[in-house]
């Protein structure tokens, strides 16, 4: 898109859609929470492509698939502990990614793809950095959930009180 007005137009139909998203969760409650931890299971699934290099394609979309489905099932069934697990998750995940665009050696999820498919990349040649990455993404979910449990169980002694 070249022309300023199908720019614009294109930035309303992705607002207008991320508003009735956002409005359909908050509107569902347990399905919205199901569906934010689907996303979760999304990046988990990216994230495990990336550290065991799958590099047939039906492997690599069924792993996201079933990431996405096995935690908006169990998002369902125990919706806090999810909340508090995967917006952890996703918040390190993003930030870990925002890290490597600066310091560099995490893959995009879908070159890395190709380049498997393609036989580009192997073991031998892969970019060793990803495993530091996802070593911090491991430790920054831990923080998220430390924090976000100490600040819920605070907040469950004051309205008991």
């Amino acid at each position: 898109m070249t022309e300023d007005w199908q720019q614009w137009l294109f930035a309303g139909i992705v607002l207008a859609i991320a508003c009735a998203t956002g409005w359909g969760i908050m509107r569902l409650r347990k399905w919205g929470i199901g569906v934010v931890a689907g996303w979760g299971g999304v990046m988990i699934g990216f994230v495990l492509t990336a550290a065991f290099l799958i590099k047939n394609i039906w492997a690599y979309y069924a792993t996201i698939a079933a990431c996405a489905g096995i935690c908006f099932y169990i998002a369902i069934k125990v919706e806090k502990t999810v909340i508090i697990i995967m917006t952890s998750f996703i918040g390190a995940y993003t930030m870990v990614r925002g890290v490597s665009f600066y310091l560099g050696g995490f893959p995009n999820e879908m070159e890395l793809r190709a380049e498997l498919a393609d036989g580009i990349i192997d073991w031998n040649n892969y970019d060793k950095k990803f495993f530091y990455y996802l070593g911090g993404m491991a430790a920054a979910t831990l923080i998220g959930i430390f924090f976000q449990r100490s600040k819920e169980a605070k907040l469950n002694k004051s309205l008991r009180n």
